[in-house]
């Protein structure tokens, strides 16, 4: 009888020694979950570390992050909130809150979570940046440019600051420093098809320097060989030059990768006009019409019986 009470006394003393999950590993645990993609876990793991820490901004935090990758924009809000009021010098919190502002173009509400973010931690180059890119929608460009010199400046290796100071740049038609930029961008990192696009661009309608402009949208092509618009403009810059042949060709690779490109179609008609085939010209202008491009009436009434 003896063994058997010290048995039940064993077992009772050892349920009082029960395991309970802290909020912090809930939250380790919500996190893990999330990274691999596992977000209704996640969800649930940074609830339960809400439950037992009511306080516990970095799990409204999180949650909100997770809410975000769900593009639940509304909830995301809501808990990014909540971890700015309990934490308010929280700037990721300002900054994700800033993004989803800014994805549903409320851009005075995204420029101001990135202005609190920048105002606590001076040194956020991604603040700064994704401002940068706010202000340049809003037509503030001198502000665009500070703002992503001042990201530049944090990160000397930002390639997409330099890309798009020299986007607000070519803007400003101010080509030589929007080709300076670009270069920049495309020294840290040689694989931006677009940047060479741009820089092509820049050159081609800026500079009229056809050469330059057709080495860029070559190596634009290379790196994409489905870039369409830099075929056409390529055609373009052969085109100036009066090499219709090669105009030509690449009007017909961007008609080829699509269809219903009205302006291509157009500008083949002149290169085969040029060329001397006023008949294949007649055809793509025609061609163009019907894809809604109006202004080739223009030639078909000057040049096609």
């Amino acid at each position: 009888m003896k063994k058997i009470i010290l048995s039940l006394v064993i077992i009772v003393s050892l349920s009082s020694f029960a395991y309970t999950q802290t909020a912090e590993e809930y939250n380790e645990q919500g996190m893990e979950k999330g990274k691999s993609g596992n977000y209704q876990d996640a969800l649930n793991l940074f609830t339960k570390a809400i439950e037992i820490n009511p306080d516990y901004a970095e799990a409204y935090y999180n949650l909100g992050l997770t809410y975000q990758n769900l593009q639940n924009y509304s909830k995301a809000i809501s808990d990014y909130d909540k971890a700015i009021e309990i934490d308010p010098d929280y700037a990721s919190a300002y900054i994700n809150r800033g993004d989803i502002y800014s994805n549903l173009q409320n851009y005075s509400k995204a420029i101001s979570d990135y202005t609190r973010a920048i105002t606590i931690n001076p040194n956020l180059a991604n603040a700064y940046y994704d401002r940068g890119l706010l202000y340049y929608f809003i037509n503030e460009f001198p502000k665009a440019i500070s703002d992503y010199t001042k990201a530049i400046e944090i990160n000397p290796d930002f390639s997409n600051a330099y890309y798009n100071r020299g986007g607000v740049y070519f803007k400003l038609l101010k080509y030589l420093e929007a080709i300076s930029d670009i270069t920049e961008a495309i020294k840290i990192n040689p694989a931006l098809p677009d940047a060479y696009y741009t820089r092509g661009v820049a050159y081609s309608e800026g500079l009229q320097d056809y050469s330059n402009a057709i080495s860029d949208f070559t190596k634009a092509i290379e790196i994409n060989p489905n870039y369409e618009v830099a075929y056409f403009k390529r055609g373009n810059a052969y085109d100036n030059l009066k090499d219709y042949s090669k105009a030509i060709s690449d009007y017909s690779k961007a008609i080829e990768i699509n269809p219903n490109y009205a302006e291509a179609y157009s500008n083949r008609g002149v290169s085969y006009y040029y060329s001397g085939d006023a008949n294949k010209a007649c055809d793509d202008w025609h061609k163009a019409y019907s894809l809604g491009l109006t202004e080739v009436m223009i030639n078909i009434n000057n040049y096609c019986k």
